[in-house]
């Protein structure tokens, strides 16, 4: 699913250059280079970032604006709950802190055979879709561009949407008008059609069952949650495996009920990570050796011939997975 997700990328320090309330509960952050940081990669369409929020927690957030060296622009929806990151992002972050940011992954590309997409955000999922649509109107990709929200003054970017996509964008607001037919969203599929979809998991869960006759492989969703049929949701079988890091030649057992990266953890190697599920693509480290149980939802086949996620995956009974750590 994931068409760059790198490993052993460090951080980067930033300067948070301006914020700007969107929303009464949204809030824009624009970042730009700070300390040793001269000059940003830039991320791809549909791209994210990671920003240390506090406490060594680490948050995924779309970056709105893609291709730029010179700042990268977030918006962050605030949720209950301190440890889930927008709190302290809109509550204890002002313009002129330094962020810590790792660099730009992407498990919701654009499909460079894409001929025509249909785009469904819904919320602050609205932050990779504007990404993607700017990126197909500016290669001639024809689009359908629905954005659902409750009410039109907590929808971020709306404006920018009938602004930039005219006739081609259709904007939903649920608390006055209903929920729309997703049916009639996603519509029949037709070759060379891509679908993507961001928001909140009911939308995507709805979605994707509406998708159902779509070829997999035309279907994009961003993930906050793992949906129920994803592999890193099912209940599998785990058992007790060993780690070696090949860097020290240390071996470490991992017991049926933690995860490789608990037990990093547990010796001292702290890993960056966000959705501890699978899906993000955060803790991944390169594998060297071994036959290892992928469970998540973000590298293709081919990087899973030398990477392992470390929050889900794991290996056979009393196999042994060698580590580039």
């Amino acid at each position: 699913m994931s068409d760059s997700v790198k490993v052993d990328a460090g951080p980067l320090e930033v300067v948070v250059h301006r914020i700007t309330s969107l929303t009464p509960s949204i809030k824009e952050f624009e970042l730009r280079p700070a300390g040793g940081t001269r000059m940003l990669p830039p991320a791809e369409p549909g791209g994210h970032i990671k920003v240390e929020t506090g406490n060594g927690q680490w948050r995924a957030y779309s970056v709105v604006n893609h291709g730029d060296t010179e700042r990268y622009v977030i918006a962050v929806k605030l949720r209950g709950g301190f440890s889930e990151g927008s709190q302290f992002m809109h509550d204890f972050v002002g313009e002129g802190d330094v962020l810590n940011v790792m660099p730009p992954q992407n498990g919701f590309a654009m499909a460079q055979e894409a001929v025509r997409a249909v785009l469904i955000a819904g919320g602050i999922g609205i932050t990779p879709i504007i990404s993607l649509a700017r990126s197909m109107k500016t290669h001639g990709v024809p689009l359908e561009f629905h954005y659902l929200g409750e009410r039109e003054g907590e929808m971020a970017y709306a404006d920018a949407v009938r602004d930039e996509f005219g006739a081609g964008a259709r904007l939903y607001f649920t608390a006055e008008q209903g929920k729309p037919a997703l049916r009639d969203l996603v519509g029949a599929f037709h070759p060379g059609t891509h679908l993507y979809v961001c928001g909140p998991e009911s939308l995507l869960l709805d979605t994707r069952k509406e998708a159902v006759s779509w070829p997999p492989d035309n279907v994009h969703y961003e993930l906050f949650l793992n949906p129920p049929d994803s592999p890193a949701a099912i209940a599998q079988p785990a058992y007790a495996f060993e780690i070696e890091l090949a860097r020290s030649g240390k071996v470490l057992a991992v017991p049926a009920d933690k995860t490789i990266l608990d037990v990093l953890t547990d010796v001292g190697i702290h890993l960056p990570s966000v959705c501890r599920a699978g899906f993000c693509g955060t803790c991944v480290v390169p594998l060297l050796e071994g036959e290892a149980e992928h469970r998540d939802t973000v590298l293709s086949e081919e990087e899973r011939k030398d990477r392992i996620q470390t929050c889900c995956s794991r290996a056979p009974a009393g196999a042994r997975l060698v580590l580039d750590r």
